[in-house]
This record gives structure tokens, C-alpha cells and sequence, in this order.
């Protein structure tokens, strides 16, 4: 029987659809151990885009064959954080200097770059927009204005949101709050994964991530980027939570725990948590690090999830993998 997508987020957010946990997983493609994978985007054929901490590097994956491909390397950074889609096939992401090893972010190492797969004979273009000085760690990016090419990134150091344009390099803090800052103590990391709400126009939420003070919010904002009202705090005490995709129909959020290993469901309404999948003792998501929704028929109800291995935080103290993607069938959930 088709139901329709609506229909669906219609009995969500009446509570009426009864939540599977444990959905069905598997392993899409894995990388050797001491490698760590820390954000997915996804291309509208389907292939997922994976940026990786540790090594300058940028990689293409077929989910629907598990096969995977190096489609670039960069000079001068250590690592590549948040990502998203700018135009079709076109791509802004942050890089920067990250040590895995002692978990520090080299202040003033940090950039926006493009990758443009629009090349012929499937020539890929990757071109550093703008060094972004002031920053300590870009981390979280969404797209603002894709006409003008303008993201929000996160500095999960500082704790503001920076507006960048993608092609020009202009680039302006259009929100600093204290919600965003990290904890006064432990790891200097606040805001992380930040991801705008689909609505377009003057009205939109950006949703985001506090890592090291473990909660989930919200804050509107204009056209622009900058705030038009409060910050909210969602969900309380979920874990030290990375990044996460929205649901479709904007009902709930899908959040990683990292440190605990696990993917949660946040209603937006009541910041409920459900745990979804994983443990503090499980591999199967070892330190997961982002999540996204696939874009084709076969897969729009699959959370595809990239992990870390547990390099940060090795399982029982001892277990660690290569970083690897896990694809969740979350129909009915």
C-alpha cells in the first residue's frame, strides 16, 4: 500500500506511528584502521561524498555497490570538516589543522574550499576560497543562499557562526551566543554540527549542536544568517553529540552520540531522545561523526552514518577500527 510522505510526518508528529529501534544495518564501506571519517554529504545520483580528519582527503562512494573512490586530496590542511551541497554537484567545505592524536585544533589554519564535479569527462575541480584567520575550528556547514553562494559555518572554538560566501570569500560572524560556547572546563569544543531548515525565504531555523556542553538547540535567523530571535535548547544531557540530518518532514532530528557510540531520534517538539541504534560497548557505529538522509527512490529512508573508529574513544578502552559508513533503513521509525 503507498503512503504518502506526508501522511507519514502527519503521524509522527501526532505520535500515533509506534518507533522500531534496533533498524536494520549494515556496513557500506570501511577504510583502514587509524583512519577517521568525519562528514557525509550526499550527491543526487546517490553517491555520498565523505570528508576525513587525520588526512587531507575527500572521498566518493556508491552505496548501492559499496564501492569507493579518493576523489581528492588537499595541500596545506590536515583535515577536512563540514560539508554540504552549494549547486548542483558543487560542494563548500572547511579544512583546517587538527592533530587525532591529542584532539587540538591549530588556530588559524582553517579555510573554505569548493569541489565542483561538474567537469568534463568527469574532471573534478577543487579551489581554496578564502582562509578564514580568526577562526580556531571550522567545523559544522550548511547552505544559506545558494544563488549567492553563501554557507554558515560553525567555530566550535570560539563558539559563533560565521557567514562565508563559497565564490567571493566574503565572510562575517553573524552570530556569537553564549549557548554556543564551550564547557568552562574539559575539551574546548561547543557548537559542532549546525544544519539550516529547509524552508527557504526570510523565516528559517538553524539548528545546531553543543559538543562539549551535551544539548541540542535552535535559533531563528533572517535571510542573511543572523538571529532574529532567541536561542532555544531542545534536548538536554544526550551524550556529546556530533552532527546530524533532519527528517524530511521536520518532526525529529538524528543525532550522534560520538562518545557513547549511538544515533538518536530528538523530537523537535518535546526534545525526547530515543535511542535508535548502538551502545558505549558496541561497534557498530564506533565514534559516530555525522549522518544524511539518501536522495534516490531506493534509498530515501536510509540514514547513511560515518564513524571515527573510536579513535577518540577506543570501545572498553582498548577496541579500535578504520572509520567506516553504516547505512540505517529507518522506514517506519
Amino acid at each position: 500500500m503507498f503512503v504518502s510522505r506526508a501522511l507519514v510526518c502527519l503521524s509522527l508528529l501526532l505520535g500515533t506511528t509506534q518507533a522500531v529501534l534496533s533498524p536494520p544495518a549494515r556496513t557500506v564501506a570501511q577504510w583502514d584502521v587509524g583512519t577517521w571519517a568525519e562528514n557525509i554529504a550526499v550527491r543526487s545520483n546517490g553517491h555520498l561524498i565523505v570528508t576525513m580528519l587525520g588526512v587531507p582527503e575527500i572521498w566518493s562512494v556508491d552505496p548501492f555497490t559499496s564501492t569507493k573512490s579518493l576523489i581528492a586530496t588537499l595541500t596545506g590542511v590536515t583535515g577536512v570538516t563540514g560539508i554540504d551541497e552549494l549547486a548542483h554537484d558543487v560542494f563548500a567545505f572547511a579544512a583546517g589543522n587538527f592533530t587525532i592524536a591529542n584532539a587540538t585544533a591549530t588556530p588559524g589554519s582553517y579555510s573554505i574550499w569548493t569541489l565542483d564535479l561538474n567537469g568534463p569527462g568527469k574532471t573534478k575541480v577543487v579551489k581554496k576560497t578564502v582562509d578564514v584567520p580568526g577562526a580556531t575550528l571550522l567545523n559544522g556547514l550548511t547552505t544559506l543562499d545558494a544563488v549567492k553562494g553563501d554557507v554558515l559555518v560553525s567555530d566550535s572554538g570560539l563558539g559563533n557562526v560565521i557567514r562565508v560566501n563559497a565564490y567571493t570569500g566574503a565572510a562575517k560572524v553573524v552570530i556569537s551566543d553564549p549557548a554556543f560556547s564551550p564547557p568552562a572546563e574539559g575539551p574546548q569544543l561547543g557548537i559542532n554540527g549546525i544544519r539550516l531548515s529547509s524552508r527557504t525565504g526570510p523565516r528559517r531555523t538553524l539548528f545546531f549542536n553543543n559538543w562539549g556542553n551535551s544539548f541540542f538547540g535552535s535559533v531563528p535567523v533572517a535571510a542573511d544568517g543572523t538571529a532574529t530571535g532567541p536561542v532555544k535548547i531542545i534536548a538536554h544531557n544526550v551524550g556529546l553529540l556530533d552532527d546530524f540530518a533532519l527528517s524530511p518532514c521536520g518532526a525529529y532530528v538524528w543525532d550522534l552520540a560520538e562518545g557513547q557510540n549511538e544515533l538518536f531520534k530528538i523530537s523537535l517538539k518535546t526534545g525526547e531522545a530515543t535511542l535508535i541504534a548502538g551502545a558505549p560497548d558496541s561497534a557498530l557505529i564506533p565514534g559516530g561523526t555525522s549522518v544524511v538522509f539518501g536522495r534516490t527512490a531506493k534509498d530515501k529512508d536510509v540514514l547513511y552514518v560515518t564513524t571515527s573508529g573510536g579513535l577518540a574513544g577506543p570501545i572498553n578502552g582498548t577496541y579500535v577500527e578504520g572509520a567506516k559508513i553504516v547505512a540505517f533503513n529507518v522506514r517506519g521509525l
